[in-house]
């Protein structure tokens, strides 16, 4: 066996050992055919272009080289750091796969459906979503940080997934021009939801929202949009959460 096939060997595994833990965390219903298959289609690491060691806190710059060292590392089931601002604060990472997986099986995305995603960060969450609405549906990703969207733009045309966009705004302000939506997903957190998405998501359109809560806690809720403008919690995990 030469050495691309055994890396591809180790890839499979490793995201099988993803899916098993996913399934234990979450249950038996969460990961219906279509998740799955998209889990499978859109490599983690092929998002990941340079990001830090949980063991040694150094910046490593992902290549073909050293991509089967570091192999494990990327689909463990945490988050991965991928850039610090000028202050040294952790600003983007690539979320827990099995919090990412769960997130997108609550939205049950169906083909055609228009997605907005607050924090498109290395864009592998949006990838995912964008395999699930298909060629009729589309994803807008909208990323604050200049130096990720590149990078996100790349992988995605890499993968063919023509139908998701990457926009470098301020997600906060939701994306008028594409609205309304038939769900968004924040993979950010922020301290309270902005009065824009009361207008920009469907009336019985989803909303995931994660609420920055004191001493460096988060909480994960599912919204619901009504008739009366309004938003209603209808869901929230049982299980903890690693969110950053």
């Amino acid at each position: 066996m030469n050495i691309e096939s055994r890396l591809e060997r180790r890839l499979t595994e490793l995201q099988d050992e993803l899916i098993n833990q996913t399934l234990s965390l979450f249950g038996d219903d969460c990961l219906p055919y279509q998740l799955k298959t998209a889990f499978y289609e859109t490599p983690r690491h092929k998002f990941v272009h340079r990001f830090q060691s949980p063991i040694s806190g150094k910046w490593i710059d992902l290549t073909d080289d050293n991509l089967a060292q570091n192999l494990t590392t990327l689909y463990t089931d945490r988050p991965i750091s991928i850039f610090r601002n000028e202050l040294g604060e952790l600003v983007s990472t690539v979320s827990q796969p099995s919090l990412v997986l769960f997130m997108i099986f609550l939205l049950d995305l169906q083909p055609g459906q228009r997605v907005f995603e607050l924090g498109g960060g290395s864009g592998w969450h949006s990838s995912i979503m964008a395999r699930l609405v298909g060629p009729s549906g589309s994803v807008d990703s909208v990323e604050i940080i200049p130096e990720l969207v590149p990078h996100a733009q790349s992988t995605a045309k890499q993968l063919q997934l023509d139908n998701l966009h990457f926009h470098l705004a301020d997600g906060t302000e939701g994306y008028s021009d594409r609205a309304p939506f038939d769900c968004g997903v924040f993979t950010a957190s922020t301290p309270e939801l902005p009065p824009i998405f009361f207008q920009q998501i469907k009336v019985g359109g989803l909303l995931e929202f994660v609420v920055k809560l004191p001493n460096h806690h988060d909480l994960f809720v599912l919204l619901k949009r009504t008739e009366d403008l309004s938003l209603i919690h209808i869901s929230e995990p049982t299980r903890p959460l690693y969110i950053s």
